[in-house]
């Protein structure tokens, strides 16, 4: 027959592996080599407002903006995370003159997307789940912005700019794990870089056109 003191040491037993085993904290159970990380962020809005153009007076501006931000890649080494930047960012509006005697209204859909390399790296302190990171990424660029005019009086023309080139984000934020699969994070990011192309005007003429992003 068992005795009491046994029985205790049994309990104790299975009560303390349990708890040893999961001493470490969320984010260095999340952080560890072999691990996959990814995430999506984006914003979807709308614009409806009116502002002074100078020429062209004060206009009428409707329409949307989408924005659609990915980062995923793979734990290469503890607290090391490599893989790959997705952006996307679409604004589509149109601009309507208040005073409009000839039923002016252009249409503006700009585009720019970006997909490079990504890398992060996870500053753990202690076993806190929050944890502190910078990031850089660095990639391929590429910018269209499409006009259409539209007048009663006069022919309907477009202007086409496009450009594309070497585009680069630096970031520092901090994640707060919330499981050893699920984070919350907060990134302020900076891009940078500069695209090249050409710029098609409303009369058929083209010229040069350098992007600088900031």
């Amino acid at each position: 027959m068992l005795k009491a003191k046994n029985v205790f040491r049994i309990f104790l037993f299975f009560i303390l592996i349990p708890v040893i085993a999961n001493a470490q904290s969320n984010s260095e159970r999340a952080l560890m080599k072999g691990g996959w990380t990814g995430g999506l962020a984006g914003i979807l809005g709308w614009d409806n407002f009116q502002e002074d153009l100078g020429d062209a007076g004060i206009s009428d501006i409707d329409g949307f903006r989408f924005v659609l931000d990915s980062r995923n890649g793979k734990i290469v080494e503890k607290n090391v995370a490599f893989g790959f930047d997705i952006q996307w960012d679409e604004r589509n509006r149109t601009i309507t003159p208040t005073d409009n005697p000839s039923n002016q209204s252009n249409y503006q859909k700009r585009r720019l997307y970006f997909i490079g390399l990504w890398f992060r790296y996870y500053l753990l302190s202690g076993s806190s789940n929050w944890v502190l990171f910078p990031d850089i990424s660095a990639g391929y660029g590429n910018y269209k912005n499409v006009v259409e005019f539209k007048d009663d009086i006069a022919a309907d023309t477009k202007s086409i700019s496009s450009a594309d080139g070497i585009a680069y984000n630096l970031g520092i934020g901090v994640a707060h794990f919330l499981s050893p699969t699920v984070s919350f994070d907060v990134t302020v990011r900076w891009q940078g870089g500069k695209l090249t192309g050409e710029a098609e005007n409303t009369d058929g003429t083209k010229k040069e056109l350098t992007l600088k992003l900031s």
